[in-house]
């Protein structure tokens, strides 16, 4: 029912048919394969029926939809948009899911399949995403304290948020990840609907080991405190991250390559400070107690505090162009 000189009052009623398609909820979600179930639609929306297909390697099932019954003309409809997921990811599935980015290569740490639900909404303009795992049937080859056994449980949680009401020119998202409690991120960012406005870190806070995370008003900060580490561990491991970051790389310029370059998206995310303490630590059969690193960050110069059982003092290193 389309009335030519009223169209607030169109009436739509209708379903769609999905006989094995391709979807992609978002340019940065990952695709989903084989998708059968329907999606039915009318003036106030649309709900997604017997929703499934193929994603990450595992099936994944969908319920949700959107309902803008009761907004006035020219509403910001995304607030209404809620789409919910529960599927299984598997670790090589995760490695072929290019379009999620580069970090999809540390899925080559893992091994195994696990369950995850997952919830797509909008706000502002802006794509959220919750998603929950107890990551139970992956292991991970990682250093202490995030090597895990497969059969292990840990409670992992990402979300991104931004603030209710309306639209802006900057939106302030959070973006927070905790993973068994071990590894926590948490990054505040200034982000515009407009491609040619870049996002802006505006404060983020890393967290390795037990303990709350605290954010800090402006800047990056790192913080660590283990009973042990493993220094030769952590270094196979860079080396390794490295390796596979290099085909990514293989055709940017000098500049780009640079962690610290206006053109890496992934600069801004770095700690400009760091509080990293550590009982003991095992450096090529040396062991030093009471280590406690405490720094900064100005552009390519990194520059520590020193304390330990076995040194004190100042540490500085300048990163060269082409990285650490």
């Amino acid at each position: 029912d389309l009335p030519v000189h009223d169209m607030l009052h169109a009436k739509v009623d209708g379903k769609v048919l999905l006989p094995g398609n391709r979807i992609q909820f978002h340019a940065d979600s990952p695709i989903v394969d084989k998708v059968t179930g329907a999606v039915q639609f009318s003036e106030h929306g649309f709900v997604l029926q017997d929703l499934q297909g193929q994603a990450l390697g595992g099936a994944v099932r969908f319920s949700g939809g959107m309902d803008v019954s009761g907004l006035p003309a020219g509403a910001d409809h995304g607030p209404r948009v809620d789409v919910r997921a529960q599927g299984v990811a598997t670790a090589d599935g995760l490695l072929r899911a290019k379009e999620l980015g580069s970090v999809v290569q540390l899925a080559q740490l893992a091994q195994g399949q696990t369950a995850y639900q997952l919830r797509i909404s909008m706000a502002q303009g802006v794509p959220l995403v919750e998603v929950r795992s107890d990551l139970n049937g992956m292991a991970l080859a990682l250093p202490p304290p995030l090597n895990k056994a497969a059969d292990a449980v840990w409670p992992t949680h990402f979300a991104s948020t931004v603030p209710e009401g309306a639209p802006t020119p900057l939106v302030r998202q959070n973006m927070q990840l905790d993973v068994g409690g071990r590894l926590q991120l948490r990054y505040v960012r200034d982000i515009s609907p407009d491609d040619a406005t870049p996002d802006k870190v505006v404060s983020g806070a890393l967290r390795l080991g037990a303990g709350a995370l605290t954010l800090p008003a402006k800047g990056v900060i790192a913080e660590v405190q283990l009973p042990q580490l493993d220094v030769q561990q952590w270094q196979a491991l860079a080396q390794r991250i490295k390796t596979m970051a290099a085909p990514a790389r293989a055709g940017a310029t000098d500049a780009a390559a640079s962690p610290a370059a206006a053109g890496d998206p992934y600069a801004a995310f770095l700690p400009d400070h760091w509080d990293i303490r550590l009982d003991t630590v095992q450096v090529r059969g040396m062991e030093i107690q009471k280590l406690h690193l405490r720094g900064s960050r100005t552009g390519a110069r990194w520059r520590s505090q020193v304390s330990s059982s076995l040194l004190d003092g100042q540490l500085e290193y300048e990163q060269e162009a082409k990285g650490p």
